[in-house]
């Protein structure tokens, strides 16, 4: 196992609370140190307290994963873009 880091998270609530959620991380909730202070915006049903470390552990790996692939492939000079964004740029 790697390196535990003690982190503080509370949801944010604009007006009544929805289908979306929004959560703020953070190590110290008094400085909210920029480089470890997180806004989260999740679907994801029930308490995330306990499963938002492994979620997010898990999408650093497949980013990871997908830059290795894009690497071998030749693919690290393009982008996939939808043409609605290719136009308002």
């Amino acid at each position: 196992m790697g390196d535990q880091q003690t982190r503080y998270i509370r949801e944010i609530v604009f007006g009544q609370r929805g289908r979306i959620r929004y959560y703020h991380l953070a190590t110290d909730p008094q400085t909210l140190p920029p480089e470890s202070t997180w806004y989260l915006m999740t679907n994801v049903e029930g308490k995330i307290q306990k499963t938002v470390g492994n979620t997010y552990g898990l999408r650093t790996w497949i980013a990871y994963g997908f830059k290795h692939a894009k690497n071998e492939l030749g693919w690290t000079n393009y982008r996939v873009t939808d043409f609605a964004s290719i136009e308002r740029w």
